[in-house]
């Protein structure tokens, strides 16, 4: 029996979610999709990034990622190692994620007054005051 319901719309709700938190679009944030898989929350998130720069582990969903044509960089890698690597850097980050990573960890990555929202879990934002920058 069907619902009735659009699954794609139902993956999609969430991004849509976090679109609207945004504000006006205005491709000026620095934002990281991680775990970006098929690029699904990437044509909502563009709008508001000047660089919009996605993470995934595996290359089959990069590819349909790089397909939307979106992104600014497509990073295929383990995600804790990218977040290493890249302290201080984003203006906004969603992640599709559980969240088994330290918060810590995912607010070091913010620039000054980021936000990170974790939509495995809620879509509620949380800002970081990132020392440094």
């Amino acid at each position: 029996r069907r619902s009735g319901r659009d699954p794609s719309r139902q993956r999609r709700a969430p991004c849509e979610s976090v679109a609207r938190r945004a504000g006006a679009p205005r491709k000026a944030l620095r934002v990281l999709d991680a775990g970006c898989g098929t690029g699904l929350c990437g044509p909502l998130l563009a709008p508001f990034a000047s660089h919009l720069t996605g993470v995934d582990l595996s290359e089959g969903m990069l590819r349909n990622a790089h397909a939307r044509g979106v992104y600014g960089r497509l990073v295929q890698g383990e995600l804790v190692a990218f977040l290493d690597r890249h302290r201080c850097e984003f203006d906004l980050i969603v992640s599709t994620v559980p969240a088994t990573l330290d918060l810590d960890a995912w607010l070091g990555l913010l620039a000054l007054d980021g936000t990170f929202v974790n939509l495995s879990t809620t879509a509620k934002p949380l800002r970081n005051r990132c020392a440094g920058q």
